[in-house]
């Protein structure tokens, strides 16, 4: 999706219009799941890919503004914001679910005909997304609602793994299509050295970006964003319902447009939609030997 065609690569492996046109043509189809974003109970915007808060939210804001380099302009404005190394106050909160069949650190990859998607098919039916608000009862998804709150260099939320040129693994190599779950990853505050050492580790092969103290990843149904920010006497205080951006706050990256709103409410429908694909060849992405496929985990049930 847009510059790094992290949509293509994640749901084909590769981005061959050829290919693409092939699934076309023979009716492949793939359904994914799909974020819904709200701004109290009203619906800002949709999300197919990655969602991502601090960092990547300003370097997406400060490249606007250099729209006539290219691409190219993602390099600068990831340098400058890398410099500056700024980290949000803030305040997540997450369900788990209660069916969760897997977890984003099980060395479990998502290919064409992931048991781990398939047993989730069905589960979006009867959605009405303008009605739904994005804080379900816990009766819907089960379990409770779990809170971290700090100082975070980013927030990101990955629906599908967002493989890319850029990012050969993806930025959470084991999120499945269509399993009714995003990805929730937590860089907490952390020294200049640690962030480049996870930014180098997610443009490299095998090299595992979430080893780290500072980094925390949940596989969640839901969760919701507020703002801290400080008071004068030195104290936090939520800013739930701040709707615009401040010298204190960041934007969000919902699949390379800004979106504004820093405290939003966001949740999954599984399998909401589909695309001419037909989901990653099993073949097509080497896989370490300590690590499995979804097809491999079934048959050795």
């Amino acid at each position: 999706m847009g510059s790094t065609d992290t949509a293509v690569y994640s749901t084909t492996g590769i981005n061959d219009p050829v290919t693409s046109a092939l699934h076309i043509i023979i009716g492949d189809s793939v359904a994914i799941d799909v974020c819904s974003i709200h701004y109290g109970n009203i619906l800002q915007k949709f999300c197919g890919t990655w969602l991502s808060y601090g960092y990547f939210g300003d370097v997406l804001a400060d490249s606007e503004d250099h729209r006539w380099m290219g691409p190219k302009r993602y390099d600068w404005s990831g340098l400058k914001k890398f410099v500056k190394k700024r980290s949000y106050q803030g305040e997540v909160a997450f369900r788990v679910g209660s069916d969760n069949l897997s977890s984003p650190l099980d060395g479990t990859r998502c290919f064409t005909g992931c048991d781990v998607c398939q047993a989730a098919t069905g589960a979006s039916s009867g959605i009405d997304i303008e009605k739904d608000s994005a804080y379900s009862s816990e009766a819907s998804v089960g379990g409770e609602w779990q809170k971290v709150s700090g100082r975070f260099i980013s927030i990101q939320s990955a629906t599908m793994k967002c493989k890319s040129e850029l990012s050969p693994d993806g930025m959470s190599p084991f999120c499945h299509l269509g399993d009714g779950y995003t990805d929730l990853v937590l860089v907490e505050d952390c020294s200049r050295l640690n962030y480049l050492k996870h930014m180098l580790r997610i443009v490299g092969k095998g090299a595992g970006h979430f080893d780290f103290s500072f980094i925390k990843i949940h596989r969640v149904k839901e969760f919701k964003f507020n703002v801290l920010e400080d008071d004068c006497d030195g104290t936090t205080e939520s800013r739930n319902h701040q709707h615009m951006r401040t010298a204190e706050t960041s934007v969000w990256n919902c699949d390379g447009e800004v979106l504004e709103q820093p405290a939003i409410d966001v949740r999954v429908h599984c399998q909401l939609i589909k695309l001419f694909a037909r989901g990653i060849e099993d073949g097509t992405v080497r896989v370490d030997e300590n690590q499995t496929s979804c097809i491999s985990r079934g048959t050795h049930r």
